[in-house]
């Protein structure tokens, strides 16, 4: 029997695979792997960690694939997270069963294997062996077509005995193991970019759902000019700047530091935080990041060179006109000791379409 790994307080340990889906390689990316792209706020890997430790999960193992770098400066140690994690390379080459073994896995004990681009909705009884010993699989679907989650509590021995990923996949849902199924609804993922889009849609129409339909959040140190239209439901986060006659929404979430120009028309799309986004452009099912472009009809993605329509808004501040630059320091001399005409609003969930300031 494998030597019993050390863990944290309650022993309960998870498996965190930051590259799941071979559709997340061959797919369209905006240069940085699609749960590092925040949705409203979070990113997919930090919800993803969030669950994972409030199921009281304390040691977290991250297998590491590309933007290794990027998870481990955001993860650190895991103490803001109130956890431990440890760090390892799964090169795609390399064997699981190779990988695993580094983890010391106890042959009796259970263990939560999860992927950092899918978040399976799921009661808290999933998270306990229970008395499947074998133990359960989350799966969506229907009669016809059952896929899964990549969320599974397995035994460190079945673990042990899988070669590849790909076996893995195969064989949590071979339908002659014990192992119970437990279905869930559809799961939040981010694998491609239409997933990105549509996890966003989702998560903004169940806040305009409990928000009687007119689901506005406006995050501290946003600035909107008074004849910005806002049509719900809307997230723009911190330090956001909206021009003139610009028309927002439905189902558009507008990351921090965003500069939207005069006239700019934004439709289910997502704009990444420090996003310039140029005058009287249309924008409609797109997620835009700097000068990069998806367009998720197409399945493409594109650079725009042109820097009045999209660009890093710290480009536009070095190499747009002058005006432009006073307009935008201005605004943020303001906002540090807020001056003006208009106030600056902490965060703010507004119960009608009106933009009430605090």
């Amino acid at each position: 029997m494998n030597k019993k790994m050390p863990t944290m307080e309650c022993g309960k340990v998870a498996i965190l695979f930051t590259e799941w889906s071979q559709d997340s390689v061959d797919n369209p990316n905006l240069g940085v792997s699609n749960d590092l792209l925040p949705i409203c706020g979070k990113h997919m890997l930090q919800r993803v960690i969030e669950k994972i430790v409030d199921s009281g999960f304390l040691t977290i193992h991250v297998l590491l694939t590309n933007s290794s770098g990027e998870v481990r400066d955001f993860l650190g140690s895991g103490e803001r997270w109130g956890c431990s994690i440890q760090y390892h390379q799964n090169h795609p080459q390399s064997l699981l069963r190779e990988k695993l073994k580094t983890l010391t896995l106890a042959d009796d004990d259970h263990y939560l294997v999860a992927n950092s681009h899918t978040l399976p909705i799921l009661k808290k009884s999933f998270y306990e062996p229970g008395n499947n010993h074998q133990g359960k699989v989350a799966v969506h679907g229907n009669e016809k077509a059952i896929a899964w989650t990549g969320w599974g509590i397995f035994r460190g021995d079945w673990l042990m005995a899988q070669q590849t990923v790909a076996q893995l996949h195969e064989n949590a849902m071979d339908e002659s193991s014990p192992k119970a199924r437990c279905l869930t609804h559809e799961p939040y993922t981010v694998i491609t970019l239409a997933d990105l889009v549509n996890t966003s849609r989702r998560i903004l129409n169940e806040s305009n759902a409990n928000n009687e339909g007119n689901y506005i959040h406006i995050s501290r140190g946003s600035k909107l000019h008074d004849s910005v239209q806002l049509v719900a439901p809307v997230f723009i986060g911190r330090h956001v700047k909206v021009s003139a006659n610009t028309i927002i929404g439905p189902n558009v979430v507008i990351g921090d530091g965003a500069y939207i120009d005069k006239g700019a028309h934004l439709t289910n799309s997502i704009v990444m935080p420090d996003t310039y986004i140029g005058e009287i452009l249309e924008l409609k099912q797109v997620v835009v990041r700097g000068k990069s472009l998806a367009n998720i009809q197409l399945n493409t993605v594109i650079e725009v060179s042109d820097s009045h329509l999209l660009s890093v808004v710290s480009d536009v501040l070095a190499q747009g006109p002058w005006e432009y630059r006073f307009t935008y320091l201005f605004d943020l001399i303001g906002n540090v000791f807020r001056f003006g005409k208009q106030k600056y609003g902490t965060d703010k969930t507004l119960k009608s379409a009106e933009v009430v300031w605090d």
